[in-house]
């Protein structure tokens, strides 16, 4: 992804309640993220681990910011 990106997370998973469980990120100033949405915005150039937590269950993922000028 790269600085100004526009980025969706979804997982198609629901409690038994239907709650879609939250979003957060490690690094906001690379990447702005709407908890319950998942949708944010890149930034800054950098590191990042998004995080989803629906119940007691965690999903990660780790991702790369890069300025527009460096993607080939």
């Amino acid at each position: 992804m790269t600085v100004g990106d526009v980025v969706c997370f979804t997982v198609p998973l629901s409690s038994v309640d239907g709650v879609r469980g939250t979003w957060e990120t490690d690094n906001e100033r690379v990447l702005n993220l709407d908890p319950v949405l998942g949708i944010g915005k890149v930034q800054a150039v950098g590191n990042v681990v998004v995080k989803h937590h629906l119940a007691s269950v965690y999903t990660f993922v780790d991702l790369e910011a890069l300025a527009v000028d460096v993607v080939r």
